[in-house]
């Protein structure tokens, strides 16, 4: 599975790493195999199986500031394995501002969730 982003109302999707996006944690764990048939093949994604949901966080790059964007996740099975699917759950979208300071702890905590904050 890829995350894909698109400013222009899903005329194109794009790679939210090619767009410019980072992984700030949970990023794709390795590329999609050539071997299958599947649609997405060759390119970094979520893929085998995680045991649980995965907390990511993507920083957006710059470029996208003050534009309309839509994500998708994007699920591609290929030949090799039948299994059950995906889950997604608890997607949140923070709009940062500039800061003029540094941030304490107690805000980047609450900015970022607890779980996030604990693995750094």
């Amino acid at each position: 599975m890829v995350l894909e982003v698109t400013t222009n109302g899903g005329g194109t999707w794009t790679d939210i790493v090619t767009a410019g996006g980072v992984f700030v944690t949970g990023g794709y764990n390795a590329a999609i195999s050539t071997a299958y048939s599947s649609p997405i093949a060759g390119r970094q994604a979520w893929t085998g199986t995680s045991g649980g949901y995965i907390d990511t966080l993507v920083s957006l790059p710059t470029s996208m500031n003050g534009q309309t964007i839509q994500l998708r996740w994007r699920m591609a099975s290929d030949s090799s394995v039948a299994s059950t699917g995906i889950n997604i759950d608890d997607v949140e979208i923070i709009i940062a501002t500039s800061v003029h300071r540094r941030m304490k702890a107690a805000e980047v905590r609450h900015v970022v969730g607890d779980k996030i904050f604990n693995a750094y």
